[in-house]
């Protein structure tokens, strides 16, 4: 079994637009962000983000927190590793059976 792995989720999107306004303002929506995903609650800057029905760009913000995974998540990541591992021992195994019909074994 692996260690657990600190992973940084999306918690929150944030439209630009939410940082209009007074900077008094602006002060208290930070604040209560902080309150509620921490201090250590990272907010980064996303130009490039755009839904599936739009035809142009929609920029916007989002929190993310870091945290640890879950029993779940590691156990997914786990999961989804040795299958990755199984599915190329099976490619190689069958390349291998492959080469050794062709070449002959020697």
């Amino acid at each position: 079994m692996s260690k657990k792995k600190i992973i940084t989720v999306p918690v929150r999107d944030i439209s630009p637009y939410e940082f209009e306004g007074n900077l008094s303002d602006l002060k208290t929506r930070i604040q209560e962000w902080i309150d509620q995903f921490g201090p250590t609650a990272r907010i980064d800057w996303d130009p490039h983000f755009h839904y599936d029905y739009e035809q142009s760009p929609s920029p916007r913000f989002d929190i993310y927190v870091s945290r640890e995974e879950t029993d779940a998540e590691m156990a997914k990541r786990e999961k989804e590793h040795k299958d990755y591992l199984d599915a190329i021992a099976k490619r190689d195994k069958a390349e291998y059976e492959r080469l050794k019909k062709q070449f002959g074994e020697k």
